[in-house]
């Protein structure tokens, strides 16, 4: 389901823009449209008006507690870097947002570097 499937059959079926498939709708998710074609729970569904949408999943989908965040810098180390100040900028830029990282202490931080 995404924001460009068309909605038949009064919500009842769905057809999926990507590969023409039309799909039942399961009765659970199942809403009756307007006069346009659209379903009329579009302000209640993000899944159906963006092209992205992050759920948090409920401990019961869990099968082992969340892992702690790690994020990876990959940096450019070379001498060009270095001169123009990007090295530095970077470097700073890193040390600015640490404190701001989701996951306080359970988080872990690596650095790539290249040249």
């Amino acid at each position: 389901i995404n924001p460009f499937v068309n909605w038949t059959e009064n919500g009842r079926r769905w057809k999926c823009n990507i590969c023409s498939q039309l799909n039942d709708c399961p009765s659970s998710y199942f809403c009756h449209l307007d006069e346009t074609g659209k379903r009329r729970d579009l302000d209640q569904r993000p899944e159906l008006t963006n092209g992205v949408v992050e759920f948090v999943a409920p401990a019961e989908y869990m099968v082992r507690p969340p892992q702690e965040p790690t994020y990876f810098f990959v940096i450019d180390v070379s001498v060009t870097a270095v001169r123009s100040g990007m090295l530095q900028s970077a470097a700073d830029a890193i040390k600015r947002s640490l404190d701001d990282l989701p996951g306080r202490n359970r988080t872990k931080i690596g650095f790539i570097t290249y040249d």
